[in-house]
């Protein structure tokens, strides 16, 4: 039962932290579209 409980604080957390800059980063798209193409280029670069 803690177990199950802290698994689900750890997942809160990682949400709470990952969504708003998720968000943010498609804030970006909208309102800077030169640098979020730069960035877009960048994240390829580094996954492929």
């Amino acid at each position: 039962m803690l177990v199950n409980w802290v698994v689900n604080a750890d997942f809160y957390l990682l949400a709470s932290y990952s969504l708003p800059v998720y968000m943010n980063y498609n804030i970006n798209l909208q309102w800077n579209e030169h640098r979020a193409v730069s960035t877009d280029n960048f994240m390829k670069v580094l996954i492929f």
